[in-house]
Order: structure tokens, then sequence, then C-alpha cells
């Protein structure tokens, strides 16, 4: 029992740390079969489209572009020249759609990496709650280690909630960003057109938003961390106060700090939006 409590006051403590490995994974690495999938959707059916739309706003492009040139040959060779040099950078631009999304992965894991080795201060033996607290724990009588159990039995359920929510959100995260990766040329291909270029920019910015999502999740733990590690520092001495009086009064910080760290983790997509730009 004395084991029971420990692991889950140290769980309560720590937060979902196992599922933030995946987050510094490319989405290849994640899964090469959903990745590979992705690619071959876009090689085979997204950039023949692709090619269809570079043509007809390239004809755009030059009818707009007539409207101007009348009796001004110099002027018409001038701005037939713009849109050729420009037509051919967005068509370089769209053929490497994939390499320009495997940088912005690149970007987000080598962010998510520096983050994850980043020492908070929340994971040192010093400051993990059932560490801290051996000594009370191991030396509480049963009624006392019983009554422990129930007050610690709902916070750590949703702290373990809370480590499936970081699961189920690094999920959909890499679902997205190989849905995303499937039309990864077409939205660039409206770059090339001022009336739709803001396609083709909203797109990077929602790309991005996904992939920074994971930063900010991992963010979200390390600072939950950083805040129980130095409550715990400063607070964790229950004296002669007795473990039971001791973990009733601190309940609601129990059963507050993994409940804010869900909140957070759910608001991580959001707050990568702000930072990309992407209303």
């Amino acid at each position: 029992m004395d084991d029971l409590l420990i692991s889950w006051l140290n769980a309560l403590s720590q937060g979902p740390t196992g599922p933030l490995k995946y987050l510094t994974q490319s989405p290849e690495e994640y899964n090469a079969s959903l990745y590979n999938a992705a690619v071959a959707v876009h090689n085979g059916a997204v950039k023949p489209v692709t090619a269809v739309v570079l043509s007809i706003i390239l004809t755009l492009m030059l009818a707009q572009a007539s409207t101007r040139i009348d009796g001004d040959r110099e002027l018409g060779v001038r701005i037939i020249s713009g849109i050729l040099l420009k037509a051919a950078l967005i068509v370089v631009f769209a053929a490497n759609a994939m390499t320009i999304l495997q940088g912005i992965d690149e970007i987000g894991t080598t962010i998510a990496q520096a983050a994850i080795d980043t020492d908070v201060g929340g994971d040192g033996e010093t400051v993990k709650l059932g560490d801290k607290l051996k000594d009370d724990v191991t030396g509480a009588d049963l009624t006392d280690k019983l009554a422990l159990i129930v007050v610690i039995l709902l916070p750590y359920i949703v702290a373990e909630l809370a480590g499936v929510a970081a699961l189920v959100l690094i999920f959909v995260r890499f679902l997205q960003i190989y849905l995303m990766t499937s039309f990864g040329s077409l939205p660039i291909a409206f770059i090339a057109y001022e009336e739709t270029k803001q396609i083709g920019i909203g797109y990077l910015k929602s790309y991005g938003s996904i992939v920074l999502s994971g930063v900010f999740i991992i963010l979200g733990v390390k600072f939950y961390q950083a805040l129980m590690g130095s409550w715990a520092a400063d607070n964790i001495d229950p004296g002669d106060e007795g473990l039971w009086d001791f973990m009733g009064d601190n309940f609601g910080m129990f059963f507050v700090a993994p409940v804010v760290l869900i909140f957070v983790l759910f608001s991580a997509t959001k707050l990568a939006k702000k930072v990309t730009g992407d209303a």
C-alpha cells in the first residue's frame, strides 16, 4: 500500500509526462503508414488538381494584364515578364510543398525537444509529492493510509484523465497534420493570385498552429510540474499536524491543479493560433 500511495502522489505532481515523447517526433516518425498515405494522396490526386488551378490562375493573371498593356509594348513586356516570373516561383513553391511542410515540422520538433529538455524545477526527486511524503506515508497507521487513499483518489483520477486527454490531443494533432499534408500544394497555388492568396497564407498559418500546438502541450505539462514542484518544496511538511489533517487541508490544491492542466491542454491549439496569427 505504501508504494501505491507514493506512486499516486508522484503521478499527481508530475502530470502526463509519458505521451510528451511523441511530440518530438516528425509526422513520418510518429506513423510512417499514415504519412506515406497522405503523401500518396497528395501526389496522386491533389497535384494534378494543383496543376489545373495554376493554369487557370495564370490565365486569369494574363487576361487581367491584357487590359493594362494596350498600346504600350514596353509596359506589356515588363508586366508579362513579371507574371511569368511569379508563376514560375509559385510552380517551384507548389512542387516543393512537402519540403516546406517538413521544414515547419522540423521547427516544431526542435522547439518541442528543447522544451522537454528544459529543467523547470518540477522533475527533481525533491519535488515529487510521493517522495517528499515517503517517510510520513510509511510511518502512518493503516487507518490514516486508508483515509489518504480516499483523499487523493479523486485528484489522482483527474490527473490520469489529464494523461488520457494529452494522448487524445496528440493523436488528433497528428491526424490533422496528415490531413493537411494531403492537400499541401493546392492552397499554395492560390498564393499566385492576388484575390486568392489569403487561402494559401491561411493554410500555412493553420498548419503552423497545429504543429506548434504540440509545443504548448509540452509547456502546459512543464509549467504544471513547476507549479506543483515549487508548491511541494514550500509547503509539504506535515510535521505535528498529521498526514491525514495535512492532506485534507491541501485537498483543494491536489484537485484543482490537474483540472487546470486539462483546461490548458485543451487550449493548446488556440494558444498556438495566437502565435501564428491564425484567426
